[in-house]
């Protein structure tokens, strides 16, 4: 306990020094792994009573090869990127130095006059760093993601995400970055999903929420479903209702397009959610022929359906507007 203690206090320190200062702790700590990977490739390649005639193989070729692999690591741009937001790209990168480093020091052993490493240990070496380099920055990833970037919030909310597909996964990846809700579960009517895991949270059906419900204190029920009609909305949400769950949705992709809001944005549930139908717009030319310099009468005119309408007809210039109401209240 006190040890994960030390590294987390350690951590927070490094995630506060300036941009120039990590890259310094990187480019230690990856000289120091690239040097292991070579002196455990020396290990596995030679017996122990050979080790001390092979100490100068090291010493000549390994310092060479390390210095190679820097510069190759540096090339391919595994320093640019900030190491809490990276993603697959990371291994790319790495795999990338890592084969560059060690064809230029092939390259280079060639046209020395006597082998500075033998084939089998630059072999191993690169195996090594690869893993090596690749195992410690998705360690301290984790580390930054789930202790302190995730950690500080406490008093988080348990929700689940209504959608495992790509709107659902960039949600949870945006949650998971500051956020005041926690990701318990998915919920996805595709049965090749349920049952597994995404990203470390489960897929349950959408009928296991009354479950989910109890066992985690659910409070908030977020729908990912962009793609989905209205139509489909409403029904999900007519099934959501009894639990009396705060819900909140991704917007539609037409909103999305229009530049209303944007995927990672969470809002309300809307009239057009709960109207069962995607919305039709009006044609402007067609209801400015139809009402311009005529007579128009509004029924009901008092309501909410019918005064929005009044507004949209005046807009199109009528010669008489006639509302007509039969509710004593509006008149």
């Amino acid at each position: 306990m006190h040890m994960t203690n030390f590294i987390l206090n350690i951590l927070r320190k490094l995630s506060s020094v300036p941009r120039l200062g990590k890259n310094a702790f990187l480019l230690i700590t990856d000289a120091l792994a690239i040097l292991t990977a070579i002196l455990l490739a020396f290990a596995i390649r030679f017996n122990p009573d050979q080790w001390t005639q092979e100490i100068n193989h090291f010493f000549d070729g390994g310092l060479w090869l390390c210095c190679f692999m820097m510069v190759s690591l540096s090339i391919s741009g595994l320093y640019r990127p900030v190491l809490r937001h990276a993603g697959t790209e990371m291994m790319g990168q790495v795999l990338r130095g890592t084969l560059l480093g060690i064809g230029g020091f092939s390259i280079f052993d060639m046209f020395d006059d006597q082998v500075l490493l033998p084939r089998s240990v630059l072999i191993a070496s690169g195996t090594f760093s690869f893993l090596g380099l690749l195992s410690y920055r998705l360690m301290i990833r984790w580390v930054l993601r789930v202790h302190l970037v995730e950690g500080r919030n406490n008093a988080k909310q348990n929700v689940v995400i209504y959608g495992a597909g790509l709107a659902g996964l960039q949600l949870l990846a945006s949650l998971r970055q500051n956020s005041i809700y926690q990701v318990v579960a998915f919920l996805d009517d595709d049965l090749n999903l349920q049952g597994r895991q995404i990203r470390g949270v489960w897929v349950h059906s959408p009928d296991q929420i009354s479950t989910l419900l109890k066992d985690y204190n659910i409070q908030r029920v977020l729908l990912a479903l962009p793609a989905e009609s209205h139509a489909r909305r409403k029904e999900i949400l007519e099934t959501l209702r009894p639990l009396q769950l705060a819900i909140q949705v991704l917007p539609s992709l037409d909103q999305m397009i229009q530049g209303q809001a944007i995927s990672s944005s969470l809002q309300d549930v809307t009239i057009e959610d709960l109207l069962g139908r995607d919305e039709i717009p009006s044609d402007p030319q067609l209801m400015d022929q139809e009402i311009r310099g005529k007579s128009v009468m509004v029924t009901g005119a008092g309501g909410s359906i019918g005064s929005e309408l009044c507004r949209e007809i005046l807009k199109h210039e009528p010669r008489r507007l006639v509302l007509f109401e039969i509710n004593e209240f509006s008149l």
